[in-house]
């Protein structure tokens, strides 16, 4: 099992990631408070719309930066929370490229994204 931001739970992210909008390019920080790690992050690198990397740790000046609390994180990861309904209660917090954020969501919402994570909430340490 991996921790939530080890280097090798980002590298299983990056292979259970799937294809967003072909049009994403860019870099989205995401941040993950009070995990059993206490404050964790990482940067995300797309290009064409694939992850291609992710590294610790969260990157200032990324195109979107993502705040999320460890539960919250967790539902999302294990499909039991929709990101755009937490973003919308304000319990996902977004800054930066709002227009990126939207291109990439549809592609967070598939079942083929919805496999990925389930992937990857099993060999998570949570």
């Amino acid at each position: 099992m991996a921790a939530i931001g080890s280097d090798e739970w980002l590298t299983l992210l990056v292979g259970a990631a799937v294809p967003v909008a072909a049009e994403v390019t860019g870099k989205v920080s995401v941040t993950i408070e009070r995990s059993p790690s206490g404050k964790v992050g990482w940067t995300e690198l797309y290009d064409s719309g694939v992850l291609v990397a992710a590294t610790a740790p969260a990157e200032k000046g990324a195109d979107i930066a993502l705040i999320a609390k460890f539960d919250e994180f967790v539902a999302m990861l294990e499909g039991a929370s929709d990101p755009a309904v937490l973003f919308m209660q304000g319990r996902l917090k977004l800054t930066g490229d709002m227009g990126m954020f939207m291109k990439m969501l549809p592609g967070l919402l598939t079942d083929d994204a919805a496999a990925g994570r389930a992937e990857l909430a099993s060999a998570t340490d949570a």
